[in-house]
């Protein structure tokens, strides 16, 4: 079925958003975490996106605030 596709591409690609600002997480990181839970399938376009997102969250230093 589309709809459920396209809505598990979409909803994989907020939860990895989600995991990657407040939990401190690379996009490698979040994915690894998902994928060991359950398969996902975010499309080309919105891993693209979580790329950019990663490369500005890792060029403002946020990774380095990662609380302990």
């Amino acid at each position: 079925m589309v709809h459920c596709k396209v809505g598990a591409s979409r909803s994989a690609t907020i939860v990895l958003a989600f995991l990657m600002i407040k939990r401190y997480m690379t996009v490698q990181e979040a994915v690894r975490m998902v994928r060991a839970k359950r398969e996902i399938a975010p499309n080309e376009g919105f891993l693209q996106q979580l790329c950019d997102l990663n490369d500005k969250l890792y060029y403002s230093g946020y990774f380095d605030k990662k609380p302990t």
